[in-house]
C-alpha cells in the first residue's frame, strides 16, 4: 500500500439555503501515482467533488486531506485543476509566455530556468515540440491540453484533476494524452480525470462511480466493465473494445478483461481454439 495522496471522510457538501446536499458523505482514499477515473452522469456530484478537493468548494462537514495535511481551511497547492475549456485558465499570448509566467511565479525560480531552452525542454517532455511563439490560440485542442497539464504540473502539483478537459479532443488527441497522463502517474503523479468518455477509462486503475451527489462504487476498470458490468448497469456503454472482446467470446472475455488491444488479441486467439 502506497502514500496515501488524498483521503475524503464524510464529506458533505450543501449550498446555502438548501437542505439537500450536493455531495453526501462521501469517504474514499486515493493512493500517490494512481490514475482515477471519475464517473457519472451530469448531476451526479462529479465536478463538485473535484473541487472540493482542490480547495475551491468548502465542506458543510466532514475533512479532506492531501498527503496527510487537511485542506479545510486552506487549500492545497500540491492538487491542481485543469478545467473544460482549457482555454479558460491560460493567461499568455504565446506558448513561451504561459509557461515563462508559470515558472517565474514559482518562488524557487531563477533566471535559467525561465530561459527559451529551459522552456523548450519542458515543452518536449510535454509532447509539445511545437516553436515557442506559437500564439495560444494556434493550437490544437490536444497542444492546449498538453500545455495546460504542463502548467500545473511546473506550478508544483503533485495531484492533477482534469474537469472534463479532454471532452473536446478528437480520439487520436485523448490517446496520445491518455500516454501522457500514465507516464506522469509512473513519474508518481496522481492523475484524477472526470469523464463521461468510457474510452477514457481503459487507462486507468480505479474508477469512482458518482449518483446523485454519493459516491455508488469503485472498481478496477475489469470490474466495471466485465462480469456484472456496473458500466453497463449504471446507463454507460462500454468501449469498443469491450464490445468486440464480449461478442467474440464472452467467455473468455469475463475471465481475460482485455483493457488493450493487446489482451483483446488473446481473446480472440482463445475464442478461436474453443
Amino acid at each position: 500500500m502506497g502514500e496515501i495522496a488524498i483521503e475524503v471522510r464524510d464529506a458533505v457538501v450543501r449550498r446555502i439555503g438548501q437542505q439537500k446536499s450536493t455531495l453526501q458523505r462521501v469517504n474514499v482514499r486515493v493512493d500517490a501515482g494512481q490514475f482515477v477515473a471519475i464517473c457519472g452522469h451530469n448531476g451526479a456530484g462529479k465536478t463538485t467533488f473535484a473541487r472540493v478537493l482542490a480547495g475551491l468548494i468548502p465542506l458543510a462537514s466532514g475533512d479532506v486531506s492531501v498527503f496527510g495535511e487537511p485542506i479545510r481551511r486552506q487549500p492545497s497547492a500540491r492538487v491542481q485543476m485543469v478545467f473544460q475549456p482549457p482555454a479558460a485558465q491560460v493567461l499568455g499570448s504565446t506558448v513561451y509566455e504561459e509557461l515563462a509566467m508559470t515558472l517565474a511565479a514559482s518562488p524557487a525560480s531563477s533566471e535559467a530556468q525561465v530561459r527559451p531552452e529551459a522552456v523548450r525542454s519542458i515543452c518536449r517532455d510535454f509532447d509539445l515540440d511545437i516553436p515557442l511563439d506559437t500564439p495560444i490560440h494556434h493550437l490544437s485542442g490536444g497542444q492546449l491540453a498538453r500545455l495546460c497539464i504542463a502548467q500545473c504540473i511546473m506550478s508544483g502539483a503533485d495531484v492533477l484533476i482534469l474537469d472534463e478537459a479532454l471532452q473536446e479532443l478528437n480520439p487520436a488527441a485523448r490517446a496520445r494524452i491518455s500516454v501522457l497522463l500514465r507516464q506522469l502517474t509512473q513519474s508518481g503523479k496522481t492523475i484524477l480525470s472526470i469523464t463521461h468518455h468510457m474510452e477514457d477509462v481503459l487507462a486507468c486503475d480505479r474508477v469512482l462511480l458518482f449518483h446523485a451527489g454519493t459516491m455508488v462504487g469503485d472498481w478496477t476498470p475489469a470490474e466495471f466493465f466485465y462480469g456484472e458490468s456496473p458500466c453497463e448497469q449504471w446507463g454507460f456503454e462500454p468501449p469498443y473494445l469491450v464490445r468486440v472482446a464480449k461478442s467474440i467470446h464472452p467467455v473468455w472475455a469475463r475471465q481475460v478483461s482485455p483493457l488493450s488491444e493487446e489482451q483483446l488479441v488473446e481473446v480472440l486467439v482463445h475464442g478461436h481454439q474453443a
